[in-house]
């Protein structure tokens, strides 16, 4: 399998998966939602692109070379991707139904990508952190797919009962050459509304 259809397997395969998985879980309401904090400052980065999407309320910059895909899904707000087709940032958004928290939100969507038997996915880690200068979970994971050894980064955060993912892909080979990238594109994004 070329690296570009495995690419576009993999976006369509989480894109299903999160549209199946997060927001409808029910407990606790007050964790769905989080003050901002005041560490929340959007980067200006040269040589890249700003993308913003006002239906999602986001912004976030984006190598300049790189390519822009809209929607996609009724969760995928734009893929992200290099010239090289085999490494994409995906901007996921929706609301939040019932009172999910963050963890439960993030475990979710990570444990529906764990449980699909088609890319043998593995958990390498999991963290908090910050995204947009809100609470975050930020979870690494490795595929193989034909032969291809793939790592993603899941980030999530909820602000005003709506989740915003960042879903960092390349192939493993690949992950040195993208990280500074990926790093770039956290750094500037920025939850507008």
């Amino acid at each position: 399998m070329d690296k570009k259809a495995f690419l576009g397997l993999l976006v369509v395969v989480v894109t299903l998966v999160v549209a199946t998985a997060g927001c409808t879980s029910s407990t606790n309401p007050s964790s769905a939602s989080a003050s901002p904090s005041a560490s929340a400052v959007p980067q200006n980065i040269a040589g890249y692109a700003t993308y913003t999407n006002a239906t999602a309320g986001m912004r976030i910059q984006y190598p300049s070379g790189w390519g822009v895909t809209e929607g996609g899904s009724n969760l995928r707000v734009a893929t992200f991707h290099a010239p090289e087709g085999a490494t994409s940032v995906m901007v996921i958004s929706g609301p939040v139904s019932g009172k999910s928290s963050l963890e439960e939100l993030h475990n979710g969507s990570v444990n529906s990508l764990l449980n699909e038997t088609s890319l043998n996915y593995t958990l390498v880690s999991t963290e908090k952190t910050t995204l947009a200068g809100m609470p975050a979970i930020n979870s690494t994971l490795t595929a193989t797919i034909g032969g291809i050894t793939i790592k993603q980064i899941y980030q999530t955060t909820v602000k005003d009962n709506q989740a915003y993912a960042l879903i960092y892909s390349t192939t493993s080979e690949l992950w040195p050459k993208f990280q500074n990238d990926f790093s770039n594109m956290t750094n500037s994004f920025v939850i507008t509304s």
